[in-house]
Protein backbone atom coordinates (compact mmCIF):
# COMPACT_ATOMS: atom_id res chain seq x y z
CA UNK A 1 0.00 0.00 0.00
CA UNK A 2 2.92 2.34 0.65
CA UNK A 3 4.27 1.89 -2.90
CA UNK A 4 3.07 3.99 -5.79
CA UNK A 5 2.31 0.88 -7.86
CA UNK A 6 1.31 -1.21 -4.83
CA UNK A 7 4.47 -3.25 -5.30
CA UNK A 8 3.15 -4.77 -8.52
CA UNK A 9 5.10 -5.20 -11.73
CA UNK A 10 3.47 -4.17 -15.01
CA UNK A 11 2.54 -7.71 -16.03
CA UNK A 12 0.80 -8.48 -12.73
CA UNK A 13 -1.04 -5.16 -12.75
CA UNK A 14 -2.24 -5.84 -16.30
CA UNK A 15 -3.43 -9.31 -15.31
CA UNK A 16 -5.42 -7.87 -12.41
CA UNK A 17 -7.06 -5.21 -14.56
CA UNK A 18 -8.20 -7.87 -17.02
CA UNK A 19 -9.33 -10.65 -14.66
CA UNK A 20 -10.50 -9.27 -11.30
CA UNK A 21 -14.19 -8.54 -10.77
CA UNK A 22 -14.36 -8.08 -6.97
CA UNK A 23 -11.80 -6.30 -4.77
CA UNK A 24 -11.93 -6.66 -0.98
CA UNK A 25 -9.66 -4.08 0.60
CA UNK A 26 -9.03 -5.03 4.22
CA UNK A 27 -5.37 -4.03 4.58
CA UNK A 28 -4.69 -1.17 6.99
CA UNK A 29 -2.40 0.23 9.62
CA UNK A 30 -4.24 -0.18 12.93
CA UNK A 31 -1.96 1.86 15.18
CA UNK A 32 -4.45 4.08 16.99
CA UNK A 33 -2.07 6.89 17.87
CA UNK A 34 0.44 6.78 15.02
CA UNK A 35 1.79 9.99 13.50
CA UNK A 36 -0.89 11.35 11.20
CA UNK A 37 1.24 11.19 8.07
CA UNK A 38 2.05 7.53 8.72
CA UNK A 39 -1.65 6.73 9.17
CA UNK A 40 -2.73 8.64 6.07
CA UNK A 41 0.13 7.31 3.96
CA UNK A 42 -1.07 3.74 4.47
CA UNK A 43 -4.82 3.97 5.06
CA UNK A 44 -5.82 6.92 2.88
CA UNK A 45 -3.20 7.10 0.13
CA UNK A 46 -2.96 3.29 0.02
CA UNK A 47 -6.71 3.12 -0.57
CA UNK A 48 -6.43 5.83 -3.19
CA UNK A 49 -3.80 3.82 -5.07
CA UNK A 50 -5.97 0.71 -4.94
CA UNK A 51 -8.99 2.67 -6.17
CA UNK A 52 -6.93 3.92 -9.11
CA UNK A 53 -6.01 0.34 -9.98
CA UNK A 54 -9.63 -0.78 -9.55
CA UNK A 55 -10.80 1.96 -11.92
CA UNK A 56 -8.78 0.22 -14.66
CA UNK A 57 -10.40 -3.17 -14.03
CA UNK A 58 -12.64 -3.85 -17.00
CA UNK A 59 -14.66 -6.54 -15.20
CA UNK A 60 -15.02 -4.81 -11.82
CA UNK A 61 -18.38 -5.34 -10.11
CA UNK A 62 -17.50 -4.33 -6.54
CA UNK A 63 -14.74 -2.57 -4.63
CA UNK A 64 -15.40 -3.31 -0.95
CA UNK A 65 -13.57 -1.22 1.61
CA UNK A 66 -13.24 -2.52 5.18
CA UNK A 67 -13.49 0.47 7.50
CA UNK A 68 -14.24 0.47 11.24
CA UNK A 69 -17.35 0.85 13.39
CA UNK A 70 -15.46 3.59 15.24
CA UNK A 71 -15.12 5.83 12.21
CA UNK A 72 -17.78 8.18 13.64
CA UNK A 73 -16.56 8.38 17.23
CA UNK A 74 -16.79 12.14 16.90
CA UNK A 75 -20.61 12.17 17.05
CA UNK A 76 -22.27 13.07 20.36
CA UNK A 77 -22.18 10.47 23.12
CA UNK A 78 -25.28 8.29 23.10
CA UNK A 79 -25.97 8.88 19.40
CA UNK A 80 -27.19 5.97 17.29
CA UNK A 81 -24.68 5.81 14.44
CA UNK A 82 -26.49 4.96 11.21
CA UNK A 83 -25.03 3.30 8.13
CA UNK A 84 -24.49 6.62 6.39
CA UNK A 85 -21.65 9.09 5.83
CA UNK A 86 -21.51 11.95 8.32
CA UNK A 87 -20.09 15.26 7.02
CA UNK A 88 -17.22 17.08 8.68
CA UNK A 89 -17.89 20.78 9.17
CA UNK A 90 -16.23 23.89 10.54
CA UNK A 91 -19.20 25.84 11.79
CA UNK A 92 -21.71 25.60 8.94
CA UNK A 93 -18.99 25.21 6.32
CA UNK A 94 -18.60 21.70 4.89
CA UNK A 95 -14.97 20.56 5.00
CA UNK A 96 -13.39 18.94 1.95
CA UNK A 97 -11.77 15.63 2.91
CA UNK A 98 -9.11 15.83 0.18
CA UNK A 99 -8.07 19.36 1.16
CA UNK A 100 -7.58 18.17 4.75
CA UNK A 101 -5.38 15.29 3.63
CA UNK A 102 -3.38 17.53 1.28
CA UNK A 103 -2.89 19.97 4.14
CA UNK A 104 -1.64 17.29 6.53
CA UNK A 105 0.60 15.54 3.99
CA UNK A 106 2.25 18.66 2.55
CA UNK A 107 3.96 19.93 5.69
CA UNK A 108 6.67 18.79 8.08
CA UNK A 109 5.70 15.75 10.21
CA UNK A 110 5.84 17.66 13.50
CA UNK A 111 3.66 20.45 12.14
CA UNK A 112 1.28 17.88 10.64
CA UNK A 113 0.81 16.23 14.03
CA UNK A 114 -0.03 19.58 15.60
CA UNK A 115 -2.56 20.37 12.86
CA UNK A 116 -4.01 16.86 13.16
CA UNK A 117 -4.53 17.42 16.88
CA UNK A 118 -6.33 20.66 16.05
CA UNK A 119 -8.67 18.79 13.69
CA UNK A 120 -9.22 15.98 16.21
CA UNK A 121 -10.05 18.46 18.97
CA UNK A 122 -12.35 20.39 16.64
CA UNK A 123 -14.31 17.36 15.47
CA UNK A 124 -13.99 15.11 18.51
CA UNK A 125 -11.86 12.25 17.18
CA UNK A 126 -9.90 10.43 19.91
CA UNK A 127 -6.96 9.46 17.67
CA UNK A 128 -5.44 9.67 14.20
CA UNK A 129 -6.66 6.19 13.23
CA UNK A 130 -10.38 6.99 13.49
CA UNK A 131 -9.99 10.38 11.81
CA UNK A 132 -7.95 8.84 8.99
CA UNK A 133 -10.55 6.12 8.46
CA UNK A 134 -13.30 8.75 8.37
CA UNK A 135 -11.48 10.67 5.64
CA UNK A 136 -10.86 7.43 3.73
CA UNK A 137 -14.55 6.54 3.70
CA UNK A 138 -15.24 9.88 2.04
CA UNK A 139 -12.60 9.05 -0.59
CA UNK A 140 -14.34 5.73 -1.33
CA UNK A 141 -17.73 7.46 -1.51
CA UNK A 142 -16.34 9.97 -4.01
CA UNK A 143 -15.14 7.08 -6.20
CA UNK A 144 -18.64 5.61 -5.97
CA UNK A 145 -20.19 8.86 -7.16
CA UNK A 146 -17.70 8.77 -10.01
CA UNK A 147 -19.10 5.47 -11.23
CA UNK A 148 -17.03 2.87 -9.37
CA UNK A 149 -19.26 0.24 -7.67
CA UNK A 150 -18.14 0.43 -4.04
CA UNK A 151 -19.33 -0.78 -0.64
CA UNK A 152 -18.13 -0.15 2.92
CA UNK A 153 -18.21 -2.55 5.88
CA UNK A 154 -17.66 -1.21 9.39
CA UNK A 155 -16.65 -3.99 11.83
CA UNK A 156 -16.28 -3.33 15.54
CA UNK A 157 -13.52 -5.07 17.54
CA UNK A 158 -12.79 -8.23 15.57
CA UNK A 159 -12.05 -11.22 17.80
CA UNK A 160 -11.72 -15.00 17.47
CA UNK A 161 -13.97 -17.15 15.33
CA UNK A 162 -17.39 -18.33 16.45
CA UNK A 163 -17.27 -21.41 14.20
CA UNK A 164 -14.89 -23.21 11.83
CA UNK A 165 -12.10 -24.21 11.83
CA UNK A 166 -12.61 -24.10 15.60
CA UNK A 167 -14.23 -21.55 17.97
CA UNK A 168 -11.88 -18.96 19.41
CA UNK A 169 -9.20 -19.21 16.71
CA UNK A 170 -7.49 -15.94 15.81
CA UNK A 171 -4.39 -15.43 13.74
CA UNK A 172 -3.10 -12.25 15.39
CA UNK A 173 -2.81 -10.40 18.69
CA UNK A 174 -4.77 -7.27 17.77
CA UNK A 175 -7.86 -6.04 19.61
CA UNK A 176 -9.64 -8.23 22.20
CA UNK A 177 -7.36 -11.23 21.55
CA UNK A 178 -4.26 -9.20 22.33
CA UNK A 179 -5.89 -7.88 25.49
CA UNK A 180 -6.62 -11.43 26.65
CA UNK A 181 -3.04 -12.55 25.99
CA UNK A 182 -1.66 -9.48 27.78
CA UNK A 183 -3.82 -10.31 30.79
CA UNK A 184 -2.71 -13.95 30.69
CA UNK A 185 1.04 -13.26 30.68
CA UNK A 186 0.95 -10.47 33.25
CA UNK A 187 1.31 -7.33 31.14
CA UNK A 188 -1.86 -5.96 32.76
CA UNK A 189 -0.60 -6.42 36.32
CA UNK A 190 -2.17 -3.41 38.04
CA UNK A 191 -5.71 -2.07 38.27
CA UNK A 192 -4.39 1.26 36.97
CA UNK A 193 -3.63 -0.50 33.66
CA UNK A 194 -7.36 -0.64 32.95
CA UNK A 195 -8.66 2.24 30.81
CA UNK A 196 -12.24 0.98 30.55
CA UNK A 197 -15.40 1.98 32.38
CA UNK A 198 -16.59 -1.42 33.71
CA UNK A 199 -20.24 -1.21 32.66
CA UNK A 200 -19.70 0.22 29.18
CA UNK A 201 -20.57 -2.05 26.28
CA UNK A 202 -17.69 -4.09 24.86
CA UNK A 203 -18.53 -4.37 21.18
CA UNK A 204 -16.55 -7.36 19.94
CA UNK A 205 -17.58 -9.40 16.90
CA UNK A 206 -16.32 -12.83 15.75
CA UNK A 207 -14.05 -12.77 12.71
CA UNK A 208 -16.19 -15.21 10.73
CA UNK A 209 -19.27 -13.04 11.28
CA UNK A 210 -17.36 -10.10 9.81
CA UNK A 211 -16.25 -12.23 6.85
CA UNK A 212 -19.85 -13.21 6.17
CA UNK A 213 -20.95 -9.57 6.24
CA UNK A 214 -18.14 -8.63 3.84
CA UNK A 215 -19.05 -11.37 1.37
CA UNK A 216 -22.76 -10.52 1.55
CA UNK A 217 -22.14 -6.80 1.00
CA UNK A 218 -19.81 -7.53 -1.92
CA UNK A 219 -22.36 -9.91 -3.47
CA UNK A 220 -25.19 -7.39 -3.09
CA UNK A 221 -23.12 -4.61 -4.68
CA UNK A 222 -21.95 -6.87 -7.51
CA UNK A 223 -25.56 -7.89 -8.19
CA UNK A 224 -26.71 -4.27 -8.19
CA UNK A 225 -29.07 -4.85 -5.26
CA UNK A 226 -30.10 -1.55 -3.64
CA UNK A 227 -30.28 -1.81 0.14
CA UNK A 228 -30.85 1.68 1.51
CA UNK A 229 -33.21 2.19 4.41
CA UNK A 230 -32.00 5.77 4.87
CA UNK A 231 -32.89 7.19 1.46
CA UNK A 232 -36.10 8.77 2.79
CA UNK A 233 -34.45 10.38 5.83
CA UNK A 234 -31.05 11.17 4.29
CA UNK A 235 -31.57 11.90 0.57
CA UNK A 236 -27.84 12.27 -0.14
CA UNK A 237 -27.32 8.65 0.95
CA UNK A 238 -29.00 7.53 -2.28
CA UNK A 239 -25.76 8.40 -4.10
CA UNK A 240 -23.53 6.82 -1.45
CA UNK A 241 -22.14 3.27 -1.44
CA UNK A 242 -23.78 0.49 0.51
CA UNK A 243 -22.58 0.79 4.13
CA UNK A 244 -23.00 -2.11 6.55
CA UNK A 245 -22.09 -2.32 10.24
CA UNK A 246 -20.73 -5.58 11.66
CA UNK A 247 -21.07 -5.44 15.44
CA UNK A 248 -22.92 -6.86 18.42
CA UNK A 249 -23.72 -3.96 20.74
CA UNK A 250 -27.32 -3.58 19.59
CA UNK A 251 -28.10 -7.29 19.15
CA UNK A 252 -26.25 -9.08 21.95
CA UNK A 253 -24.48 -6.50 24.15
CA UNK A 254 -21.99 -7.46 26.84
CA UNK A 255 -20.35 -5.10 29.30
CA UNK A 256 -16.59 -4.72 29.39
CA UNK A 257 -16.40 -6.07 32.92
CA UNK A 258 -18.39 -9.20 32.04
CA UNK A 259 -15.88 -9.99 29.29
CA UNK A 260 -12.98 -9.32 31.67
CA UNK A 261 -14.46 -11.51 34.42
CA UNK A 262 -14.96 -14.37 31.96
CA UNK A 263 -11.32 -14.05 30.86
CA UNK A 264 -10.02 -14.08 34.44
CA UNK A 265 -12.12 -17.14 35.35
CA UNK A 266 -10.90 -18.98 32.24
CA UNK A 267 -7.24 -18.16 32.90
CA UNK A 268 -7.49 -19.26 36.52
CA UNK A 269 -8.87 -22.61 35.38
CA UNK A 270 -6.36 -22.86 32.50
CA UNK A 271 -3.05 -21.29 33.63
CA UNK A 272 -0.62 -20.25 30.91
CA UNK A 273 2.85 -21.90 30.85
CA UNK A 274 4.64 -18.54 31.04
CA UNK A 275 3.90 -15.38 33.00
CA UNK A 276 6.00 -12.28 33.67
CA UNK A 277 7.41 -11.96 37.21
CA UNK A 278 4.92 -10.19 39.47
CA UNK A 279 2.04 -10.63 37.07
CA UNK A 280 -1.27 -11.54 38.67
CA UNK A 281 -4.92 -11.84 37.66
CA UNK A 282 -7.43 -9.45 39.17
CA UNK A 283 -11.06 -8.46 38.73
CA UNK A 284 -12.09 -4.87 38.09
CA UNK A 285 -14.54 -3.47 40.69
CA UNK A 286 -17.85 -2.30 39.26
CA UNK A 287 -17.34 1.18 40.71
CA UNK A 288 -13.86 1.56 39.19
CA UNK A 289 -13.21 4.90 37.46
CA UNK A 290 -10.15 5.05 35.17
CA UNK A 291 -7.57 7.72 35.90
CA UNK A 292 -6.14 9.05 32.64
CA UNK A 293 -2.73 9.95 34.03
CA UNK A 294 -2.35 6.61 35.83
CA UNK A 295 -3.33 4.75 32.65
CA UNK A 296 -0.72 6.70 30.68
CA UNK A 297 1.98 5.75 33.20
CA UNK A 298 1.05 2.07 33.06
CA UNK A 299 0.95 2.22 29.27
CA UNK A 300 4.47 3.70 29.24
CA UNK A 301 5.86 0.88 31.41
CA UNK A 302 3.95 -1.76 29.48
CA UNK A 303 5.57 -0.44 26.31
CA UNK A 304 9.01 -1.05 27.81
CA UNK A 305 8.01 -4.57 28.86
CA UNK A 306 6.82 -5.34 25.33
CA UNK A 307 10.01 -3.86 23.85
CA UNK A 308 12.14 -6.07 26.12
CA UNK A 309 10.09 -9.17 25.32
CA UNK A 310 10.24 -8.49 21.58
CA UNK A 311 14.02 -8.11 21.64
CA UNK A 312 14.45 -11.24 23.76
CA UNK A 313 12.29 -13.27 21.35
CA UNK A 314 14.32 -11.99 18.39
CA UNK A 315 17.58 -12.95 20.10
CA UNK A 316 16.41 -16.55 20.52
CA UNK A 317 15.20 -16.74 16.91
CA UNK A 318 11.45 -16.37 17.55
CA UNK A 319 11.04 -13.59 15.00
CA UNK A 320 7.46 -14.42 14.02
CA UNK A 321 6.31 -14.43 17.64
CA UNK A 322 8.21 -11.19 18.21
CA UNK A 323 6.46 -9.56 15.25
CA UNK A 324 3.04 -10.73 16.43
CA UNK A 325 3.69 -9.28 19.88
CA UNK A 326 5.03 -5.99 18.52
CA UNK A 327 2.20 -5.36 16.06
CA UNK A 328 -0.42 -6.61 18.51
CA UNK A 329 0.78 -4.04 21.05
CA UNK A 330 0.88 -1.24 18.49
Amino acid sequence: LDSELLGLNAATAQQLTEQVDIVIHSAASIGLEADVQSTLHCNYLGTQRLLQLAARMTRLRCFLHVSTAYVNMNVDKGTTVDEVLYPLKVGKQLSCYSDIVDDLMSTEPEVANVRAQMYMDMWGFPNTYTMGKNLTEKLVAAAHRGGLPTAIVRPSLVCGLAGSPYPGYCGNLAGPVGMGVAMAVGLFDKLESVAMVPTHVWDAVPGDVVSSVILAAAAATAAGVAINEYAGEVPESAEAPLIVHAGTSTTYPISMVEAAYSSVDFLRDNPVPFKLPGGSLFKVPLDYVPNEEAVKRRKYWTGWKVWAAVNLLQLVGQTKTADRLKYGYL
